[in-house]
């Protein structure tokens, strides 16, 4: 985590613009939509987790394009299967991914 941390904070000491990091300005910390019009939450700021994702998505080659500010890859990706098959697959995994709920289902989680 501490090397996460440090590429986080790098921005500071090269005088680089700092990115909309927890924004949805960066591949890795986003909203995605799926192939039924809902979303998948990706959180995975640590490399453990993205290179994970990553690798369940059969996807090894956007490891390096965390940072990226889009990655209309994985846009593509993420369209081609319902919100319910992306958890299937990756939920219980270490990837830093969930659903974005509906009113209802955020209600229902609250009863």
């Amino acid at each position: 985590m501490t090397h996460g941390s440090h590429r986080l904070v790098a921005h500071r000491l090269s005088g680089e613009v700092v990115p909309r990091l927890l924004t949805g300005g960066t591949a890795c910390y986003r909203i995605y939509a799926t192939a039924d019009d809902r979303y998948l939450t990706v959180a995975a700021l640590e490399p453990k987790f993205w290179s994970r994702l990553c690798e369940l998505l059969e996807r090894p080659d956007l490891v390096d394009s965390a940072f990226e500010p889009e990655l209309p890859e994985l846009e593509a990706l993420l369209r081609t299967s319902t919100l319910d098959e992306w958890l299937a697959l990756l939920e219980h995994e270490d990837t830093c991914v969930g659903p974005v709920l509906s009113l209802a289902e955020a209600a229902e989680e609250l009863a």
